[in-house]
């Protein structure tokens, strides 16, 4: 049996220490793999429920101006028997009626301390169509149907003009905006086009 040297022996150790490096270097470089991939995870949740915030917002927003579009044609029931101002559009801010004021729904800050998102609103009004008689009003007056469509979101200034657009719930430059359909039977009023 051949004996060991001490030149051996000092290799043997150089060789065991420079394993132990190359393994240290390996766990290393895996830790800072697996805190890239930490990270990254951590922003794209952040990211995510932002996103999610956003559309509940947007939700809200869009249930406030369907409510908004409904309190109008209670409280404009006359005006849908002018055929000739329809499609007629209502956006936030403009008067409903009643005494209703939809941004009184919003209350001050709709959305906690962020104040940089504020809440708008489109709603369009199709031409009323007449639907059936009114039982208890004479044959001249009956119930309309009427479309609306429209979209209610949040609206940032400061992203207005990023150029990001993503679909579904729409997110373009400033705006999230969620998208509404509906369609309603208002009345009785004179049946549009009755003694004509």
């Amino acid at each position: 049996m051949a004996q060991r040297t001490p030149s051996m022996i000092r290799r043997g150790r150089r060789d065991e220490q420079g394993s132990a490096l190359i393994v240290t270097m390996l766990v290393i470089l895996a830790i800072t793999g697996m805190g890239a991939l930490a990270f990254q995870t951590a922003v794209r949740s952040a990211s995510q429920a932002r996103n999610f915030q956003e559309n509940k917002q947007a939700e809200f927003v869009s249930e406030i101006a369907v409510m908004t579009g409904i309190e109008w044609l209670e409280c404009n029931l006359a005006f849908l028997m002018d055929g000739a101002t329809f499609p007629y559009q209502l956006e936030e801010g403009d008067a409903v009626g009643c005494g209703f004021r939809a941004n009184a729904l919003f209350g001050a800050e709709p959305f906690g301390t962020r104040q940089r998102d504020t809440p708008y609103y489109q709603v369009r009004f199709a031409q009323p169509v007449p639907s059936r008689r009114a039982p208890e009003y004479d044959e001249s007056y009956c119930y309309v149907r009427i479309d609306m469509l429209g979209r209610g979101g949040l609206l940032d200034a400061e992203r207005e003009g990023s150029g990001s657009l993503v679909s579904a719930t729409e997110l373009g430059g400033a705006r999230v905006a969620r998208r509404f359909s509906a369609n309603f039977y208002a009345g009785p009023v004179v049946c549009p086009g009755y003694g004509s």
